[in-house]
């Protein structure tokens, strides 16, 4: 087992001689610190300064409500993130060129710290990751001088802190990387070729015991998912120009020889197939048509349309909602409806319109319990957000109106809210809400809050925008109208004042995400 990877940043603490390294405004003079009075609560954002073009790390504590108590650059190399762990700590890429991934987490008295993501030994780079469900295992692939050659990875953590690991194998570049449901094997395939030739189905055995990486497929593949109580795999042939095989692996025995799946009628990939979670059905698409297979293990049946002829396809189908086939309706790249199929019995049932709007329906997404829909419908020179439930589908409840603008946007936050920015009477046309779909998750009784109505005239809000892990503010981007560079700003979640972050910056994009206890 491989020992910890020493850090290659500066470990940022709070001792005043290293808030002067990071913090421009401690000048030749040390500053005072005032006390946190609650819980830890951080903010950081990856940005790129207009003047300079450098990409930054900084990190506010905001945890007080009037007051930004400490604003820290993380590291002077530039840095971007790249996501989280399952323990909350933000993944960190640092450094010129290659640079290197760490993980950015609170110290025991709430302040932010650098710490190791991979073992001694490991590459510094990670390219691709997944973690176990305890958050005791991530896998990861890495590499250093090049991406073609890379090594992939077990590393082990206790409470987040990496405590040691093992390299699992040696691979290209890695292309889809996953456990199975089990965890009991590490899947990918990859590819270093330019032209695009890509490796076999490889497994790296997890349980009983480690073991060594071993292809479970003799053809190159083009893609593979987890489906049900088996894999769907797509197999790779650059000869192909209108059809592409599949084969199907059980997950009881992922040595089995692969039976052969439907042979799909187009070489997309996944880009025109949606597989069901739980191994039942597959939807693919044909000239506009919908159509489904019903599986039962390996074993499938034959094709059936169940989109209806004045429903054509515009887009993609889909399947992430349990019995539910859900697909985009409408026709010259215009989707005007959501369409809905019940798959819960042995046969598909009719088609249902779920939500409908003839100017057209914009970013229609899933609720995180996958109950509801909600979107944007265009009717005329006005946006509406409505929620539409699948439980009454043709039936949408109207949200909020917006005056109509390609920049208009929503964030489906957690099953019961919403954050929308968009064109209105707002400070210069814009305005941010927060909306409560409340304990019932109940549209129809939803309270809609404006926020951000006190941001100075020259600001508008913008994109990205977060709620704190505490739900009680909202962080946001303010973009100076006819100006260059963005600030940073908060508002009270429940309508109260805003106040600045960082302004006068002159960021010219942003990351955003928090850190808090």
């Amino acid at each position: 087992m491989s020992s910890v990877l020493p850090l290659r940043a500066p470990h940022l603490t709070l001792s005043l001689a290293l808030l002067c390294v990071f913090a421009p405004a401690c000048g030749g003079d040390e500053i005072e610190v005032p006390p946190r009075e609650g819980d830890a609560a951080w903010v950081v954002v990856g940005v790129r300064d207009v003047a300079t073009d450098a990409r930054e790390l900084w990190a506010f504590d905001i945890s007080e409500p009037d007051m930004v108590r400490l604003e820290l650059r993380m590291s002077d190399e530039p840095s971007s993130l790249r996501g989280r762990t399952p323990w909350g700590s933000l993944i960190v890429n640092t450094g010129e060129g290659v640079g290197h991934s760490q993980q950015l987490r609170l110290d025991a008295d709430g302040d932010p710290e650098w710490a190791p993501l991979l073992p001694a030994g490991a590459n510094p780079r990670i390219s691709s990751r997944v973690f176990d469900a305890a958050g005791e295992r991530m896998f990861a692939a890495s590499y250093d001088s090049s991406e073609d050659s890379q090594q992939i990875w077990m590393a082990e953590f206790e409470g987040g802190e990496l405590v040691g690991g093992e390299q699992l194998a040696s691979t290209a570049i890695p292309l889809s990387f996953r456990l199975t449901p089990s965890e009991d094997a590490l899947l990918w395939f990859s590819t270093g070729d330019e032209l695009y030739t890509p490796s076999p189905l490889m497994m790296a055995p997890l349980e009983p015991s480690l073991g060594p990486a071993e292809p479970l497929t003799e053809d190159s593949i083009d893609g593979f998912r987890v489906f049900g109580d088996k894999l769907f795999v797509l197999i790779f042939d650059f000869t192909a120009e209108s059809e592409q095989a599949t084969q199907l692996i059980p997950l009881s025995d992922l040595r089995a020889a692969a039976t052969p799946g439907p042979t799909l009628g187009s070489f997309a990939g996944f880009n025109g197939v949606d597989l069901s979670e739980d191994g039942r059905w597959m939807c693919d698409i044909d000239d506009d048509e919908v159509r489904v297979i019903a599986f039962e293990g390996v074993d499938f049946g034959e094709r059936i349309v169940v989109s209806p002829a004045d429903r054509p396809l515009e887009g993609k189908c889909d399947l992430r909602r349990a019995d539910t086939l859900l697909y985009p309706s409408g026709a010259d790249k215009l989707v005007n409806a959501m369409v809905a199929v019940d798959l819960s019995g042995d046969a598909p049932g009719e088609a249902a319109v779920v939500a409908e709007a003839p100017g057209g329906l914009l970013e229609p997404t899933l609720s995180g319990d996958r109950e509801r829909l909600v979107y944007l419908a265009v009717d005329g020179d006005t946006h509406r957000l409505e929620v539409a439930e699948f439980d009454a589908p043709g039936a949408p409840v109207v949200i909020a109106e917006l005056t109509a603008d390609e920049d208009n946007e929503f964030e489906v936050v957690d099953d019961r809210t919403i954050l929308l920015v968009g064109a209105g009477e707002a400070t210069d046309g814009r305005q941010l809400m927060h909306i409560d779909l409340g304990e019932g998750l109940d549209a129809a009784a939803a309270t809609v809050t404006p926020l951000a109505g006190d941001l100075p005239t020259a600001l508008r809000s913008s994109q990205p925008f977060g709620l704190t892990p505490a739900g009680d503010q909202v962080v946001l981007f303010a973009e100076p109208s006819g100006g260059e560079g963005f600030e940073l700003w908060r508002t009270d979640a429940l309508g109260g004042p805003s106040s600045p972050i960082r302004d006068g910056q002159g960021w010219s994009f942003g990351q955003l995400d928090f850190l808090a206890e």
